[in-house]
């Protein structure tokens, strides 16, 4: 009885023999090869300019929040709330018709 290693050299042998015979299914093996390594490489290619973009949008809304975050204006009477003061205790300040605007000149009536 033969051992695994003849075997095996037994069966490369036959499939060397077939593809002497059937030139095509070397062809047509090698295509196969060629095109999943382009899938790979391509796919590869995609994914870095995905994750390149994604990396310029988030850039771009970072200074976008931040220019904007600057041109806000931090005085009361614009209905931001102060930073000591909850956003609901806010509210009820600027709702409150009794209470004096801090600001007459930003009313909006």
């Amino acid at each position: 009885m033969a051992g695994p290693v003849e075997e095996g050299a037994k069966v490369a042998v036959s499939v060397v023999e077939a593809m002497k015979q059937q030139p095509m299914v070397l062809a047509l093996i090698v295509i196969n090869l060629l095109f999943l390594i382009a899938v790979g490489w391509g796919t590869l290619k995609a994914r870095e300019t995905f994750i390149s973009t994604i990396d310029k949008l988030i850039e771009k809304q970072d200074k976008t929040a931040e220019m904007l975050y600057r041109c806000t204006p931090t005085n009361p009477s614009y209905g931001f709330p102060p930073p000591n003061k909850s956003s609901y205790e806010f509210m009820e300040l600027l709702s409150n018709p009794y209470i004096e605007h801090p600001n007459p000149k930003a009313t909006h009536d």
